[in-house]
């Protein structure tokens, strides 16, 4: 038995071409976000922040001012494509699972922030504890 399918209509289903634009831009931002990630995270901001010597850092920071505008507006940019991703990735899914897609993007949401290493104890005490001779 042969099944012939005839299109009715020349225009694409609308269903359809809003989903493969909403996974496209999905994966836009997401690349986005990966891109403002690597830059940020592991090119400039190596540049500017010495891990345990603040002096280091302040002066890093003082003699390289542009170089941490920069870090400034790629942070604030993993921030906003983290939040566009997690909220187009609800919008991607929904359609299969509302209370999945939902959760995914409340994660994403909480996620998208900048995320910074807790201050570590010093040998002389506990951390914020000031050291007396």
């Amino acid at each position: 038995m042969t099944m012939t399918y005839t299109r009715t209509s020349s225009t694409p289903e609308p269903i359809g071409a809003d989903l493969n634009r909403t996974a496209r831009a999905t994966g836009l931002f997401y690349l986005a976000f990966f891109i403002t990630g690597i830059l940020g995270s592991m090119l400039v901001r190596g540049q500017l922040f010495a891990a345990d010597d603040a002096q280091r850092t302040l002066s890093n920071l003082m003699g390289h001012g542009s170089l941490a505008r920069v870090d400034i507006v790629l942070e604030l940019g993993i921030v906003l494509t983290q939040a566009l991703t997690a909220l187009w990735f609800y919008r991607l899914f929904r359609g299969v699972d509302t209370v999945a897609a939902g959760a995914l993007a409340a994660f994403g949401m909480v996620n998208g922030r900048p995320m910074r290493r807790p201050e570590q104890p010093s040998a002389a005490g506990k951390t914020g504890e000031a050291v007396t001779p």
